[in-house]
């Protein structure tokens, strides 16, 4: 099977100790009072030139990382495209940012653009803000170990196209949002300002014979349960956000 779905570190087996075996198979004990504002989804990100984690001068740099992969804001781990993944659950926001030019900064998400609009007028300088339209995707990836991992992936300015290119995938394939797998990958695009890295959306893998690769049950359990929680307000996003890109810039 291609890369696209056979990831690095897939086929080792970890051979699970015998005094921890019934350890694994309960994960609520230990965790009773972990409620939902304890937990977080984290956030996976396009990197771009511009992304501290490829600026080695910068604390959030991260060895390994380059422009045009993706990036878990949680655990750190940098996934080489293209990226396998399972969406779940999507909404619209609104972020609220201090534009780049005038030293950059996120300031908060708003369910609606009313929302946002009235807390720009709130600020000190609202000239030097900007609310930005922004897709939040919920997704279950698989990363470069071949492990399945839940996310949320905001796509603003530009990646708004694929995000109205995903949704028309998912509504022409029919079926639950998690019925099929789909794949994020990265095409590199000269820009006016530089070299930057378009956000590209398609249909998943294939098998060798050309039959469609389904999500593994695993997953699909997964995306059940988080579509739930997201629904119902039982998780929320990590808080690191992105400042918006210049327009023409992907």
């Amino acid at each position: 099977m291609a890369k696209d779905m056979v990831k690095k570190g897939e086929g080792a087996v970890a051979v699970v100790p015998e005094y921890l075996k019934d350890d694994l198979s309960h994960s609520e004990l230990g965790n009773e009072n972990v409620g939902a504002d304890d937990v977080i989804v984290p956030r996976l990100k396009h990197l771009q030139q511009l992304s501290p984690e490829i600026d080695k001068g910068d604390s959030k740099y991260v060895p390994g990382a380059e422009a045009g992969m993706f990036y878990n804001s949680l655990t750190r781990e940098i996934v080489a495209p293209p990226v396998a993944f399972c969406p779940f659950h999507y909404n619209m926001t609104y972020a609220l940012f201090k534009k780049r030019t005038a030293g950059g900064g996120f300031v908060g998400t708003f369910s609606s653009e009313k929302e946002a609009m009235e807390e720009l007028r709130l600020q000190a300088e609202p000239d030097k803000h900007e609310v930005a339209q922004t897709a939040v995707h919920w997704v279950v990836y698989q990363g470069d170990d071949g492990k399945w991992q839940e996310a949320a992936f905001h796509m603003a300015s530009t990646k708004l196209t694929a995000s109205r290119e995903l949704n028309s995938l998912i509504k022409l394939r029919g079926g639950a949002r998690w019925a099929h797998l789909y794949m994020f990958s990265s095409k590199p695009d000269d820009a006016p300002k530089g070299k930057f890295y378009r956000l590209m959306v398609g249909n998943g893998p294939r098998n060798a014979d050309g039959s469609e690769v389904w999500p593994p049950q695993e997953v699909v359990e997964r995306c059940r349960q988080y579509h739930d929680l997201v629904i119902n307000k039982k998780v929320r996003v990590d808080s690191e956000e992105d400042v918006p890109m210049a327009k023409g810039e992907f």
